[in-house]
């Protein structure tokens, strides 16, 4: 699949991929934390203490030393999903002072997508899960924002659906083949 696990694979090789994947992956979780807690308007060291407490949780630290560090680059991707929400309600500014209008609202939500995706193929069950928790926010964001009932409650799901949407055609090859590994071609699964 094309992911960022594999790409890095073909990047360092072999040796190198076995040193440096979990340092790296730590690394990629920190930045997108960061980011996030960047978006989300955090001064300098709380982003800074943030990220830090992302990268040095022990779930986070013992798995990637573990050699599962695909999780940790799922969980970044979350992150970045998060970070991408971050400037999607009306009248919000995020970092940049710069007005947005609809369509680059939108585009956020776009982004949202593809990081999920990303997720997806990285964590396949850890990315599961975390696509619920950034469709379940971006619920909330969109009832939280202005406008009538109806119409928070279809911005909200126009939202997740375009997020679920971008997120299966980028996950599509590794979701197909999960289904084909774990369920299609299990022992009893015939009947």
């Amino acid at each position: 699949t094309a992911s960022l696990t594999t790409a890095l694979g073909l990047v360092l090789g072999p040796m190198a991929f076995a040193k440096f994947f979990a340092p790296l992956s730590l690394l990629l979780l920190g930045l997108c934390a960061w980011g996030c807690f960047r978006q989300w308007r955090l001064s300098a060291p709380a982003c800074l203490l943030g990220a830090l407490a992302a990268v040095l949780n022990s779930g986070w630290f013992s798995g990637s030393c573990w050699g599962v560090g695909s999780q940790m680059l799922a969980t970044g991707m979350g992150f970045l999903a998060l970070a991408a929400l971050a400037g999607v309600v009306p009248g919000e500014a995020a970092v940049e002072p710069v007005a947005r209008g609809a369509w680059q609202r939108w585009a956020r939500v776009v982004l949202a997508g593809l990081a999920l995706g990303m997720a997806v193929l990285e964590g396949a069950d850890i990315g599961g899960l975390m696509s619920v928790v950034v469709a379940a926010f971006a619920l909330w964001q969109g009832w939280t924002g202005p406008g009538t009932l109806g119409r928070k409650l279809a911005t909200g799901t126009a939202r997740v659906a375009l997020m679920a949407v971008v997120a299966l055609l980028l996950a599509s090859q590794g979701v197909f083949s999960l289904v084909q590994t774990n369920v299609t071609h299990v022992a009893g699964m015939q009947q």
